[in-house]
């Protein structure tokens, strides 16, 4: 896997992320090419050129108007077998008012903004993952973080949940031939590093 390339889409890059989120991205570069795109045009141009693994996309810029042409791309691509990751500083960074809009006309997924705040979460064991996951062993049973949760997700969409909600602090589903996950984790958990290492198969 260590020619694998795995794409940091940063389109409203912030720096402190590179400080905040650093041993993920040392555990990322330690199994495959990591790669970065801050600015549309350079997200189109490495999208035409090459295929990773998996997109990250940190913050909230796929939300944003004038990134349609990059979320088509980036749609097009997980529609053809790839993995589409929306975390790190996206929960914290996306308009309360784009958050619907963005899952429900943007991906048509039905998922909606719900609660947040800090929980213990348990894998559930019937969730949908990706084939590259493989064993569930590959990911944290548990997981402590404080979230901003989805509601309106199907139970074998809810990757992470607490008990007795119907709620997720962790999403992820199938789509065309690849796969959308949505982690609310705001503060990069160590658990996060793990769980993103276990979706794209590189554990």
């Amino acid at each position: 896997m260590a020619d694998s390339q795995v794409l940091l889409l940063n389109l409203c890059y912030q720096p402190f992320l590179d400080a905040l989120y650093k041993p993920l991205f040392d555990s990322l570069s330690a199994k495959a090419d990591l790669k970065r795109a801050n600015e549309r045009a350079e997200a189109l141009r490495y999208l035409e050129l090459s295929r990773p693994v998996a997109i990250i996309a940190t913050d909230a810029g796929l939300t944003e108007s004038e990134n349609g042409q990059v979320v088509e791309a980036v749609l097009q691509y997980v529609r053809n077998g790839g993995i589409l990751i929306l975390g790190l500083d996206f929960p914290s960074s996306i308009a309360m008012d784009e958050f619907d809009s963005f899952f429900q006309r943007k991906l048509n997924l039905p998922w909606a903004s719900g609660d947040y705040h800090r929980d213990d979460f348990e894998i559930n064991e019937e969730g949908i993952f990706p084939p590259p996951g493989g064993s569930r062993e590959n990911f944290p049973q548990n997981y402590n973080m404080k979230a901003l949760h989805i509601k309106n997700a199907s139970p074998e969409q809810r990757l992470y949940t607490a008990s007795d909600s119907d709620q997720a602090a962790i999403v992820g589903t199938s789509y065309g031939e690849g796969y959308v996950a949505y982690i609310g984790d705001c503060n990069g958990e160590a658990e996060m590093g793990n769980f993103i290492l276990g979706l794209i198969g590189l554990a």
